[in-house]
């Protein structure tokens, strides 16, 4: 019933944050030349997880780093180029969670002066990731490849003097593309949904402006994404290239920053009077990024708050998202719920989704879910498969609105049809075909719903269609 929020999973930071400054050293052991620290917990704090003891921290982190050195040869001649640099540091924090630069959660960030506070003074580089306490308990080849993506990918960057020459989207690209090589090597299992997900993040958003390059100066390197696994290596050659033409573009970190100061202060001028819909363009461009364009998150929710209380629908829709998630704001999902709902009111769809979402969970408002279900409704009568899955499920379980396995159905068949779109609608259809709740009993129907939300990463389908025989329906 949750959908995924705007989650960060990955960060860079080239300063060390106000989080880190209060900490001792529970556990310190050299690894194959990388040293591996465990960070003491603030017993003032309270925790939304179980924490792994430090002995077993450290395990789990001499355990993904065997994995990478051993399984992805790549990865682990880079890391050699960063030893002979440097110190290589991994450390792990179970207190207050590793953030981005807008605040968000990350499962790891890459902090060079982590260390510089504590009495380092030698003028050797350092190579360092702290880890959060979610990420340490992945799979062990799971956090060898955010290793890989962030103490070998923006540790190579660091090495090359590179971090504050080339633009954010840039610096990710790069790291997703050593992230990638690594899942590669490791034999992650490229078809399941965060598979998916990554490989969607890595070629339309962080690596959008690399492929834009590809396809006008290189079109024909652009047959290197079209496979299930690219040739990392060939892309990294061309995205040298692209990096040069950035430069000789006046595209890139250096160039960019007497021009964006000038021009942010020629931008506010020109919007001062300008409509809603401007408003919302500009934002939009601040809050991503882009190809000359440097994020800026403030001034992005400063233009959406503008427009937003002028009434603009799209404007209260992506502030709320902002408060929902604490992208550049404090977290306030109340603020949020308000913000949807305005939306919601002027028909828009996602808004309508999420306020039903919102009501579900009892988030900035007390659970209710025929609030849910009126919303949700409005959403999946305009085919928004989320809502619809949403929808079916009240009705399957009664809630909000009165119990049908039939009308469940029928909201779960329109978003399953939708095919990707929506693989949980895909699994619930299947169930109801498996046990004949509001259709007619179809084990031949249920499995091939099954097969299909299992084939795209739906881990109960997985589950259920290895566990599923036509005696007892799955």
């Amino acid at each position: 019933m949750k959908r995924l929020s705007g989650l960060i999973v990955l960060a860079l930071f080239l300063n060390v944050p106000a989080w880190a400054t209060h900490w001792t050293i529970t556990l310190e052991q050299v690894h194959n030349g990388v040293t591996l620290f465990v960070l003491s917990e603030d017993p003032n704090q309270s925790y939304d997880t179980d924490l792994v003891s430090a002995e077993q921290g450290m395990r789990n982190f001499t355990k993904a780093l065997e994995i990478l050195i051993e399984r992805s040869p790549f990865s682990a001649a880079k890391l050699e180029i960063l030893k002979k640099s440097g110190r290589v540091h991994v450390v792990y924090l179970p207190g207050d969670p590793p953030k981005d630069a807008s605040g968000r959660e990350s499962l790891a960030v890459f902090i060079p002066d982590f260390l510089s506070e504590k009495g380092d003074q030698s003028g050797k580089k350092t190579f360092l990731v702290v880890v959060g306490r979610h990420a340490i308990k992945w799979p062990a080849e799971e956090l060898a490849a955010i290793l890989a993506h962030e103490l070998v990918g923006h540790g190579i960057q660091h090495q090359r003097g590179r971090l504050s020459k080339i633009r954010g989207l840039d610096v990710e690209c790069e790291a997703f593309l050593y992230h990638e090589i690594a899942n590669q090597d490791l034999g992650l299992d490229k078809l399941s949904r965060d598979s998916i997900k990554f490989r969607q993040m890595l070629e339309d958003y962080f690596c959008t402006d690399f492929k834009t390059f590809m396809r006008a100066q290189q079109p024909d390197t652009m047959a290197l994404w079209d496979v299930l696994n690219p040739d990392v290596p060939k892309l990294l050659k061309v995205f040298e290239a692209y990096l040069a033409f950035s430069v000789r573009e006046g595209v890139n970190g250096e160039s960019l920053a007497e021009a964006e100061k000038q021009s942010k202060e020629r931008r506010q001028r020109a919007l001062k009077d300008a409509s809603p819909d401007k408003l919302v363009r500009v934002a939009l461009k601040l809050r991503d990024g882009g190809l000359g364009v440097k994020q800026d998150i403030a001034e992005a929710r400063r233009y959406f708050k503008i427009a937003a209380a002028q009434g603009h629908p799209e404007a209260q829709f992506e502030l709320a998202r902002m408060y929902e998630t604490g992208q550049g704001v404090p977290r306030d999902l109340t603020e949020a719920l308000k913000l949807y709902a305005k939306a919601a009111e002027q028909d828009h769809t996602v808004a309508q989704y999420n306020l039903g979402v919102l009501y579900n969970n009892g988030q900035g408002v007390a659970r209710d879910d025929k609030a849910a279900a009126k919303w949700y409704r409005q959403a999946a009568q305009k085919n928004y498969p989320d809502a619809q899955n949403n929808l079916g499920w009240l009705y399957e379980k009664g809630q909000g609105v009165p119990q049908d396995y039939a009308e469940a159905a029928k909201w779960y068949a329109k978003a399953a049809e939708q095919g990707t779109a929506n693989i949980n609608a895909q699994y619930n259809l299947a169930r109801l075909y498996a046990k004949g709740q509001g259709v007619p009993q179809d084990y031949a129907t249920a499995a091939a719903w099954y097969r299909l939300a299992a084939a795209r990463g739906q881990a109960s389908a997985q589950s259920g269609w290895v566990g599923f025989t036509p005696r007892d329906g799955g």
